[in-house]
């Protein structure tokens, strides 16, 4: 059986932490103490396991209206992205079954707004009738009114929203409920369930302990039952048919490349889906990025294709165990490519495949990306081969 142990404090002595149970005196449950925990501290939220291509989360609003009831927590992003969080504490009787079907209910209500209702939403429940694009005019980042406008339209037109569910402690009952959201098709939004174990520090305040326990990805819209009888059940759409599934981020990036052909986001997966057996895993993050860990040693990057389609492999000279291998790789990509290889411009032997002077984009090479397998299937034998007979080094060596 696995369990999980106390925090120690480490100073002049050892002091073990002892977990603060929320609920009150008076034996009522804490769910608004903490939900203004996350509301105030959103960096307690592990985005970056959950969304990790999501910038910094910003507190929008708490009790966000909706047809179906108050949503407890909206976050927003700089560029858009909608979070919705609902906080319960497990041992509440009613978190053990309809609070998962609950949830989504709230979540579905928004589907349905435009940003103008979306925005009276916010101002209904902060009292604040000022835009909300005011809120984010001023960040760094920060893009045009119009741009912002119409990725939070898009994103409310889509459904393309994370909801979080956020507790002190999980039921054994309750993660059962969110697999049967894994294996089913169910909303289109990413769904997390996140426990936050509360310790008191003597002395400096607490500390707060995130774990994402289930995370499901993005997965296109059904329909949620729950009765009496048969309790939580999600049944997909007929007319749908099974697909893999993705994440947001992962969305955005192929929505970005179809700007740039229409044809480029089926090309990308069947190359991802050609690499998987070499065991070439993607990384959606701001750009797409080719990961493969080495028997020994750290991931190498393979390369990564930027939103406004520029491909740079840069990288994999920064990344494997040996500069000459990667070298090779670059001269190998570039030949398959008819393109250039650029050894002046990057300093300390760091070569780059160029194109008119410039980093080619996918739609130059996205009917040859074979040639990319390729390169790559050569790249992966000439490291095995390296520390199979060398061993591995920390810093790439020639």
């Amino acid at each position: 059986m696995i369990t999980k142990g106390r925090p120690v404090l480490i100073g002049e002595t050892a002091q073990l932490l002892q977990r603060e149970e929320l609920t009150g005196s008076d034996g009522q449950f804490r769910e608004e103490w903490l939900q203004n925990l996350i509301f105030e501290h959103p960096a307690c939220i592990p985005m970056h396991e959950i969304e990790p291509g999501f910038p910094e989360l910003l507190s929008i609003c708490k009790e966000l209206p909706t047809a179906h009831g108050n949503i407890d927590i909206l976050f927003m992003t700089v560029n858009g992205d909608l979070v919705l969080a609902e906080t319960k504490l497990w041992r509440n009787p009613q978190a053990r079954r309809e609070v998962v079907a609950q949830a989504l209910d709230y979540a579905s209500c928004l589907f349905g707004m435009g940003y103008i209702e979306f925005q009276a939403a916010i101002a209904k429940a902060t009292g604040d009738p000022d835009d909300l694009y005011s809120r984010i005019a001023n960040l760094p980042d920060a893009p045009s009114e119009a741009a912002f406008v119409d990725a939070v339209s898009h994103n409310l037109r889509r459904g393309r929203i994370v909801l979080l569910l956020i507790g002190d402690g999980i039921r054994a009952e309750t993660e059962r409920l969110v697999e049967v959201l894994q294996s089913h098709a169910g909303f289109h939004f990413t769904f997390a369930l996140i426990e936050l174990a509360v310790y008191l520090v003597p002395a400096y305040g607490r500390l707060v302990v995130p774990r994402t326990l289930a995370k499901t990805t993005m997965i296109e819209r059904g329909i949620v039952r729950f009765s009496e009888a048969n309790g939580l059940e999600v049944l997909p759409v007929p007319s749908l048919q099974s697909h893999k599934t993705s994440g947001i981020t992962e969305e955005q990036f192929f929505d970005a490349i179809a700007k740039r052909g229409a044809d480029l986001p089926a090309l990308l997966k069947t190359f991802l889906a050609e690499l998987e057996p070499l065991g070439v895993r993607p990384e959606f993050r701001k750009s797409l990025v080719l990961r493969w860990d080495p028997p020994e040693g750290k991931s190498i990057n393979l390369g990564y294709i930027m939103q406004d389609g520029q491909i740079w492999t840069d990288a994999t000279s920064w990344t494997s165990p040996s500069l000459s291998i990667a070298q090779r790789y670059v001269e190998v990509l570039a030949k398959e490519w008819g393109m250039q290889v650029d050894k002046e411009r990057m300093s300390s032997g760091i070569w780059t495949i160029r194109v008119g002077g410039k980093a080619p984009r996918i739609e130059m090479v996205a009917n040859r990306l074979s040639g990319w397998v390729t390169a790559i299937e050569s790249f992966i034998g000439e490291v095995r081969t390296f520390i199979a007979e060398r061993g591995i080094s920390s810093d790439p060596v020639s």
